[in-house]
């Protein structure tokens, strides 16, 4: 029993739009956040290479494909 109500709650918040709004509203706070917390304008010169990329300008518009700019920043700002 408990398992189903587990599972009940956990497919509840996965199609709730307001837990769905609150979550993406989070995750734009938190990377405001690290775009702030990075000194130097590191950031900036990584979207600037973004930009100048063809690679990460192709998977800027193809669909499916998550843009270079939305990748962890751990994995290339540290």
């Amino acid at each position: 029993m408990e398992h189903t109500v587990a599972g009940a709650i956990k497919e509840w918040r996965k199609h709730n739009k307001v837990i769905g709004q609150v979550k993406i509203s989070y995750k734009k706070i938190l990377r405001k956040c690290r775009e702030l917390s990075l000194a130097g304008g590191k950031y900036r010169e990584y979207q600037g290479l973004c930009a100048k990329y063809q690679c990460a300008r192709l998977t800027a518009v193809t669909k499916g494909l998550v843009p270079f700019e939305d990748k962890p920043f751990k994995a290339y700002l540290q």
